[in-house]
């Protein structure tokens, strides 16, 4: 992030998060398992975004903001929007929403602004987003 090139391509890009009935059965019968961390750590974005920051579907990606950092895998979303990335709601998603239990009893999970690079480490394991949202007290993923 030294440049003021490298600062545009990284964002601000939005997240969307949305509901699949698929990941909701696997959470239900088996918890949280590696079929669930690989349905949910899931990342889909423009083509033309991941061009322009050098991402390849199925390759990995950390967002970050002020709320946390994940590492998913990236997904091309040919009808994603420029700018913006959609996630399924879980503890992927769940870690980077803004939560403030004084304005809301619910975390914010539509337009969460993070910050998009390509990432070498291995996906987050989905039980250190857990121990790390129960921490918070933010354990509804």
């Amino acid at each position: 992030m030294d440049s003021s090139a490298d600062k545009q391509q990284q964002g601000p890009f939005y997240i969307v998060t949305y509901r699949d009935i698929f990941l909701e059965v696997i959470k239900e019968k088996a918890s949280f398992n590696a079929d669930y961390q690989e349905r949910s750590a899931i990342a889909l974005m423009f083509p033309g975004d991941m061009k322009a920051l050098k991402i390849k579907s199925d390759s990995r990606l950390r967002l970050r903001n002020d709320f946390g950092v994940v590492v998913v895998r990236a997904k091309s979303g040919p009808g994603c929007q420029k700018g913006f990335i959609y996630m399924p709601y879980s503890p992927y998603s769940n870690v980077l929403a803004d939560y403030d239990p004084g304005k809301a009893k619910l975390p914010d999970f539509k337009m969460i602004e993070v910050e998009v690079e390509p990432a070498e480490e291995k996906i987050t394991p989905v039980s250190e987003l857990i121990n790390s949202l129960i921490r918070l007290g933010r354990s509804n993923a």
